[in-house]
């Protein structure tokens, strides 16, 4: 299998493929699965590329929007955070895009109006 390599290509901000072929989310529906920093850089990307659809898969729940009696400081706070690439979806689309408690087992071509199989 070749790996999919790719470069950053100054003069546009794009990244191209080295067959030259250009990476672009322009008029598509994505879906991002996972969350975390690459994930709402790939929401905020796929937004500024012109997608018309975007939709974030996650595999938790939906953190507390307050700390859990079970998470006290010093750890890290398992809360609910609005990042810049929600927050773009939102704006864009009138929502935020994650969906919650979501195992992806596999992705599938579907004709029907729902996605779903």
């Amino acid at each position: 299998m070749t790996p999919l390599c790719w470069q950053l290509d100054p003069r546009n901000q794009g990244i191209f493929l080295f067959d030259g072929k250009y990476i672009s989310a322009k008029g598509k529906k994505v879906v991002v699965i996972g969350g975390g920093d690459t994930g709402t850089d790939c929401i905020g990307t796929s937004i500024r590329h012109g997608c018309t659809n975007i939709i974030n898969l996650e595999l938790l729940p939906e953190p507390p929007r307050t700390r859990a009696p079970g998470n006290p400081w010093p750890q890290w706070p398992r809360i609910f955070r609005l990042d810049y690439g929600h927050q773009e979806a939102a704006t864009k689309f009138g929502k935020d895009p994650r969906t919650y408690e979501v195992l992806t087992k596999r992705l599938l071509k579907s004709t029907s109006s729902t996605g779903q199989e």
